[in-house]
């Protein structure tokens, strides 16, 4: 999985949780959402979580990650060929579950704040 937005912008990602092929209707105790420059590294550079608003429900098994300016504002624009690490976590009862992980890639943005102005 590979998701890709430019430095500073809103982006939502959605996806899908499903257990034995079927759509989950599981309420689930967390779901994270987890960024670091490689996955090696202790620390992370964001996480969104279920319990802080930053993953929700919108269908059965499906929920949707929100990606805000401030998540990836100070992050470097990823070079060519390189990206961060991410995960997609489940809890449930005690047992933790991957559900996804990928490349996650920081583009430059074209429209900065300035040029939002409409000029006369």
């Amino acid at each position: 999985m590979r998701i890709s937005m430019p430095r500073g912008d809103i982006h939502y990602v959605d996806f899908t949780v499903t257990l034995d092929e079927e759509f989950s209707d599981i309420d689930f105790d967390e779901i994270y959402f987890t960024v670091k420059k490689k996955w090696s590294d202790p620390d992370y550079l964001f996480q969104k979580t279920l319990s802080n608003g930053g993953i929700t429900k919108i269908d059965n098994g499906v929920y949707r990650i929100i990606i805000v300016s401030d998540d990836t504002e100070g992050l470097p624009v990823n070079k060519s060929g390189e990206w961060y690490d991410f995960d997609i976590k489940v809890v449930y009862q005690d047992i933790i579950k991957s559900t996804g992980i990928g490349q996650f890639v920081i583009t430059p943005t074209v429209t900065s704040r300035r040029n939002e102005v409409t000029q006369p």
